[in-house]
C-alpha cells in the first residue's frame, strides 16, 4: 500500500473549509471522511503529547495553543455536519406515509389531491395515493393539473400511465385480467409492467406507448392493443352516473350492475349468460327491478328474487307486465353529474 500524501493539518482545514463552502461537485466526493476524523484526533493528541513533554514551568503558556488546536478541530467537525451532512440531509426526498380510499359498491366519491388534481373513485375501488403517484385496484376517472416537471403517475397491476395534464380513465379491477386506458383530453404515456419470467426484460430500456385524446388502449400479458377514434363517453360514463352497454354478453353487464347497484344479480344458465345484450342506464334515476325487466323483455327472460339476491332465468313470465324497449331513458333523460349516483 503506498503511503498517504503528507498534509498538514493547517493545509488539510483549509481544504475542508473549502469543500464546504466550493459549488464545485468535484471537491466534495473528495473528502476523506476517514481522514477528517483521524486528522481531528492527531490534533488532540499531538498537543497532549506536546504539554507532557514539557516542563511544568511552561504547562501554563502550552495551555493556550492546545485550547486553539482543540477548538479547530471542533470547529472544522461543525463545519462538516453543517456544510456536507446536513444539506445532504436536506435534499433527500420526503418520504410521505401512503393514504388508502376505498369505495364500496354502489358509490362513487372524488379525492383532491394536495397537486391540484382530483380522482373519481368508481364503485368497488381501492386507490392508494403516495405524492404524485397512485395504486389502483379498480376503476378511477383523473383530471390532473398541468405540473411540466412533475409526472403523475397511476400504477395498475402490470400498467403504468405518466401524465403531465389530461383527463383520463383507468381501470383493473382485481378480477380482471387486462388494464383499460381512456383518454378524453391531452396525452398520456403508457408503459406496459415487465413480468419476471420475461427473460430479457431488465436488459432492455422499458419503452412508452402515447396516447392522445380520445384513445382507448388495453394492456393485456402479450402487449398493449391501442384503438383511436373513440367515443369515449360509452366508456366513461359511470362518472356521470350512465352505464353505456353496446352488445356486451350478460355475465359482464351483471358484474357492472352488481357494482353501480350495490346489489347481487345472478344468470345461473350459461347459456343465458353469454347472450348479447345494449342498453343505457341512468343508475339515479332507474330502479334496478326496471332495468332487469328490460333485460328480461330482451332476451326473453325473467327475474325473481331469492333473499337479498336477484336470479335472471330463461322463459318469459306473463304475472308482470313488461315495459317496452322504447321506455328505457333517452339522451335528453340523461341525469347532470349531481344527480348520479354515490352523490
Amino acid at each position: 500500500m503506498e503511503p498517504r500524501e503528507q498534509t498538514s493539518p493547517e493545509d488539510f482545514e483549509r481544504h475542508v473549509v473549502r469543500a464546504l463552502f466550493d459549488d464545485d461537485e468535484q471537491v466534495v466526493p473528495a473528502l476523506d471522511y476517514e481522514r477528517i476524523d483521524a486528522w481531528a484526533q492527531a490534533v488532540v493528541v499531538q498537543s497532549q503529547d506536546s504539554t507532557s513533554a514539557r516542563q511544568p514551568s511552561n504547562s501554563r503558556s502550552s495551555w493556550p495553543g492546545l485550547q486553539q488546536r482543540t477548538l479547530g478541530a471542533l470547529f472544522a467537525a461543525a463545519l462538516l455536519l453543517l456544510g456536507v451532512v446536513l444539506p445532504r440531509y436536506l435534499r433527500q426526498p420526503r418520504v410521505h406515509l401512503p393514504q388508502r380510499y376505498q369505495t364500496a359498491l354502489g358509490q362513487r366519491s372524488t379525492v383532491r389531491l394536495a397537486d391540484g388534481s382530483s380522482v373519481m373513485m368508481a364503485p368497488g375501488t381501492t386507490m392508494t395515493v403516495v405524492d404524485d403517484s397512485i395504486d389502483v385496484i379498480g376503476e378511477v376517472y383523473c383530471t390532473v393539473a398541468s405540473h411540466q416537471k412533475r409526472p403523475f403517475i397511476v400504477h395498475t397491476k402490470n400498467a403504468v400511465v405518466r401524465v403531465l395534464g389530461t383527463r383520463f380513465a383507468v381501470r383493473r379491477y382485481a378480477t380482471e385480467g387486462a388494464s383499460r386506458i381512456v383518454v378524453e383530453d391531452g396525452k398520456v404515456a403508457l408503459r406496459k409492467v415487465a413480468r419476471r419470467m420475461d427473460s430479457d426484460a431488465g436488459d432492455r430500456a422499458p419503452s412508452f406507448s402515447v396516447l392522445v385524446a380520445h384513445t382507448v388502449a388495453v394492456v393485456t400479458d402479450s402487449g398493449i392493443s391501442i384503438s383511436r377514434g373513440v367515443q369515449t363517453r360509452d366508456v366513461t360514463g359511470w362518472t356521470n352516473g350512465i352505464l353505456v352497454f353496446n352488445n356486451i354478453a350478460l355475465r359482464d353487464v351483471l358484474t357492472e350492475l352488481n357494482r353501480a347497484y350495490g346489489v347481487t344479480i345472478q344468470a345461473p344458465d350459461s347459456a343465458l349468460s353469454h347472450q348479447s345484450v345494449t342498453l343505457e342506464v341512468a343508475v339515479a334515476d332507474q330502479p334496478i327491478t326496471q332495468v332487469l325487466d328490460f333485460i328480461g323483455e330482451a332476451l326473453g327472460a325473467h327475474y325473481g328474487k331469492h333473499g337479498d339476491r336477484y336470479v335472471l332465468v330463461p322463459g318469459r313470465t306473463a304475472a308482470r307486465g313488461l315495459p317496452r324497449r322504447q321506455e328505457m331513458p333517452k339522451q335528453d333523460q340523461i341525469p347532470q353529474p349531481e344527480k348520479a349516483y354515490g352523490k
